[in-house]
This record gives structure tokens, sequence and C-alpha cells, in this order.
């Protein structure tokens, strides 16, 4: 018996050596088959959804996936193209007072001195009251922060026209004109109150700043909420009404 043994191992050995080609391909063959069989029996034990039966359930799961996606798309492009905001005539414009509330005082002050002198050349040419002309340029630019002011040089956000021939930019959905210079800002704004709305505004009543904040409210600004008390506010605060006296 113990003869025997040696005999058969050199002889299994032989064959292994003489067939391993063929013993390979008869091993990957039974891997490939047994790996057939559990993937059938898995997916036949799976729970299949009525609706979907016959299915694979990669299928389901992809579809799964495609569903989540779509919701979160669907939120985005509601957040983005939302427009009733757009459309509610409740919507607030940005409060100019509050912007201005948030400059301090030392920004405030240093505009107010900065312009004063070209508001007195204003007003001795047109008729302006030069303390309604600076509080206007304060309030309506921010004291010089407003995106504007500093990008157009428009200290009184003065809207463009068919007849503008400069240039002009868009800011908040509207289309302000640009200048060169803050003077030839001034210098548009008295010339674009005395031809476009002299006969709205007190030309002829003398300096009084009070009539000339009611008439601007109700005239070139009637579109703009708390323009009066706004600027009666800011010159009476800062005195602008003393340069109103000045030859």
């Amino acid at each position: 018996m113990k003869r025997g043994l040696p005999t058969t191992q050199k002889s299994l050995s032989r064959f292994v050596r003489d067939n391993w080609f063929k013993l390979l391909l008869v091993l990957l063959a039974l891997y490939i088959f047994f790996q057939k069989d559990l993937s059938f029996q898995v997916n036949f034990r799976s729970p299949v959804h009525p609706d979907t039966e016959g299915e694979p359930p990669a299928q389901v799961e992809r579809a799964g996936k495609r569903e989540k996606f779509t919701l979160r798309k669907g939120s985005e492009k509601k957040e983005l193209f939302d427009l009733s905001s757009a459309f509610n005539p409740t919507r607030k414009e940005p409060n100019l007072s509050d912007l201005l509330a948030s400059v301090n005082e030392e920004t405030k002050l240093a505009y107010l001195k900065r312009f004063a002198r070209v508001a007195l050349v204003e007003q001795k040419k047109f008729g302006i009251p030069a303390s309604l002309i600076l509080s206007d340029a304060l309030w309506h630019s921010t004291a010089g922060k407003a995106n504007w002011a500093q990008t157009g040089n428009n200290h009184f956000a003065i809207p463009c026209t068919e007849n503008w021939p400069g240039e002009s930019g868009q800011y908040n959905g509207k289309c302000f004109r640009h200048y060169e210079s803050a003077w030839s800002s001034f210098r548009d704004n008295s010339l674009f109150l005395s031809k476009n709305w002299r006969d709205a505004l007190p030309f002829e009543t003398g300096v009084n700043y009070k009539s000339w904040a009611a008439a601007l409210a109700k005239g070139p600004y009637a579109q703009e909420t708390g323009v009066e008390n706004a600027l009666i506010q800011l010159i009476e605060t800062y005195q602008l009404y003393e340069l109103d006296e000045l030859p």
C-alpha cells in the first residue's frame, strides 16, 4: 500500500504538468458558472415592486436617484426663476435714508464740504437752493458711496432719457446716466430740473427749501417715497439752509 502511494502521486503530478492549461480552463469555466448561478439566486430573491416587476433592481435604483436629482433641480429652478416678487406692486425699493444712515458722520460731512461750493455756483446760475442741491446729492448718492455715483459720477440718480447722448449704466434694473466728473453731474441736474420740470418747480418764488422739497416730491421724484421729509431733515440737521443766504 505504501509503495503504491508514491507511484500515484508521481502519476498525478505528471498529469497536472502535462495538462495544466486544460485544467485552468476547466476551473475558469466552473468559476463563471457558479458566479452566474449566484447572481441569478440573488436577483430572484430580491423584492420586486408590482409596478416594476420584471425590471432588474439596478434600473429601479437608478430611477430612484434620478427622482431625487429632479427634486433638487426643481427646488433650485423655483428659486432662480420665481419672478412673483418682481411683479409684486408692494415690493420695496432700497431705502436711501437707511443706506445713508449706515454711512459714518465723518464721510457725510466730508461730502458736504467737498460739494458745498459747487452747489452755491448752481444756485447762483439756476436759482435752485444750494441747500436743496446739496441735500439731494447727499441722499441720492449715499454720500458718494452709491454704485451709480462711484461708477458713473451720477450723484442725483438721474435716469436715462431718449435724447441722452452720453454713456449710461444699469443699476437695480434701472438705467442711469454716466458723467465724466461729479461736477458734470451737478450741472446736468440743474439743467434737467430747469428744462424738464420748470413749470412744476418754484423757480420764481426764491430759495425756500421747504417749498422746493415739496415740489420735487410731487414732480421729478414722484415715484420715490419719503423724498420731501428726507431732504428737509438733512437740510435742517446739517444747517444747510445757511448756504441759501450766501451771495
